[in-house]
């Protein structure tokens, strides 16, 4: 069902304060999607368009409708928003149909293709680049609120977490699931099984 409602803002930006986890195991992708977000913004695709990274080169550019999967009193199924726009979800439901090999359907069943994955992985997927996982150091940008410089994220006890910058509190996490924001001391093996960036 297509519900109508605005793919992005006017100027077309996209708040990482909009994804929200749905009733799908994408925690991995849904903290990658918050973290390029937050990171690298203009990188995000405009609907209907999308292409993702292989790890080694881009595949090509794919298109996908605006039918979203909703229930019986018209509430989103899978990937949530916090506003009208809905660029996280057809994001989430362009990543189900991208991961959906051999079949590549145009209504890819988003709860069996998104069960469980890598952030580390899908942040590569959606920007490029190369995967930095369990570095020394995560890269800061000092003048600018002490945001990370480049997409990040954390796993903890098999859930993915986005990494938004270092404050007085500590280092600052977003939770896909919608349940705000937590602060941690350090990012080390003391706490998480992964972490890293994007770059």
């Amino acid at each position: 069902m297509d519900i109508g409602k605005s793919v992005y803002s006017p100027n077309g930006t996209k708040s990482y304060l909009e994804p929200i986890q749905g009733c799908v195991n994408d925690c991995f992708f849904m903290a990658a999607l918050i973290s390029v977000a937050w990171a690298k913004n203009a990188i995000l695709n405009i609907h209907p368009n999308y292409r993702f990274f292989n790890g080694a080169s881009w595949d090509p550019l794919f298109t996908i409708n605006k039918d979203l999967a909703v229930d019986n009193t018209d509430n989103l199924v899978y990937a949530r928003t916090s506003s009208q726009y809905i660029w996280p979800c057809l994001y989430e439901k362009a990543y189900a149909k991208w991961m959906d090999k051999p079949a590549n359907r145009d209504e890819p069943p988003i709860g069996e293709v998104l069960k469980g994955g890598n952030g580390l992985y899908a942040l590569q997927n959606i920007c490029g680049g190369t995967r930095y996982t369990n570095p020394a150091t995560i890269p800061i940008l000092s003048y600018a609120g002490n945001r990370t410089q480049y997409p990040t994220i954390v796993q903890m006890n098999g859930h993915n977490y986005s990494v938004l910058r270092k404050s007085a509190d500590g280092w600052e996490l977003k939770n896909p699931c919608g349940g705000g924001l937590i602060y941690v001391d350090k990012i080390d093996n003391t706490l998480f099984s992964e972490w890293g960036y994007v770059k």
